[in-house]
């Protein structure tokens, strides 16, 4: 009898032991997880530096569309500032859901026009439907009239130069404050021939230049806008609303 319970308390504690080394081993099932995720990463890394513009923009869709699943995720929402027209102005504001494309190609619009900007005669508002360029319109009329300027042929040009580097649908509207013209029936008038003196010229350089004219002249839409939307709300009319808006729409 005793022998028997002598064997059952052998048993038993040959089971605890088991039990405790496989207990003891569980942290290998978490060591080998962190470094197959390491290695994922170290690959990733690897193979962007040989990347191209079109996988690495699928790529970027993809990691938007699997975050989308958190709340917040996939929206786009200003932090900072306000998008009407010319109102807000880029300081530091972060667009979520924005893609890096077209992040890059914000920057790369900064960058080439930073003298108009620092002058306050452009902004760029990244919007719901793509990239908006807004232009003062003193860069490119006098007061009341639709003959493009002479010293705006360098931002033509370096707008040009913008547009044929994508592939876009493009839209080009024309905005003016609430005061009558002089030498217009109104400023829908006003507006409209406005932003048709814009597209010629754009074509026109584009042709001086030797770009896909037609390609441009296809993709660009023309709109006349009056004073129905103005920059400045709480002053219809402030001459900040007599504005050119270059609408470079997502695809």
């Amino acid at each position: 009898m005793a022998e028997e319970e002598g064997r059952r308390r052998r048993k038993k504690g040959g089971g605890e032991h088991q039990c405790e080394t496989a207990g003891g081993l569980r942290w290998l099932i978490t060591y080998a997880d962190m470094i197959t995720l390491l290695l994922g990463v170290f690959i990733i890394l690897v193979g962007a530096g040989g990347i191209s513009e079109t996988k690495f923009k699928a790529m970027a869709t993809a990691f938007s569309r699997f975050f989308s699943i958190f709340e917040g995720g996939g929206e786009k929402k200003i932090e900072k500032g306000e998008i009407r027209g010319g109102s807000a102005e880029r300081k530091g504001y972060r667009i979520a859901g924005v893609s890096v494309f077209n992040q890059r190609f914000i920057e790369q619009i900064e960058r080439g026009f930073s003298e108009e900007r620092t002058l306050g005669m452009l902004s760029i508002l990244p919007t719901k439907e793509g990239i908006k360029i807004s232009i003062q319109d003193r860069l490119f009329f006098k007061e009341g009239s639709i003959k493009i300027l002479v010293s705006s042929e360098k931002t033509l040009g370096r707008i040009v130069e913008m547009l044929s580097g994508i592939d876009n649908r493009i839209i080009i509207e024309a905005h003016t404050n609430n005061m009558p013209p002089k030498d217009f029936s109104s400023n829908w008038e006003l507006s409209s021939k406005r932003a048709l003196a814009v597209f010629d010229s754009l074509v026109d350089v584009a042709k001086e230049k030797g770009t896909d004219e037609e390609g441009m002249r296809r993709r660009i839409r023309i709109v006349g806008l009056s004073d129905t939307k103005p920059a400045i709300l709480s002053d219809p009319s402030s001459p900040k609303n007599n504005r050119i808006e270059i609408i470079i729409l997502e695809k």
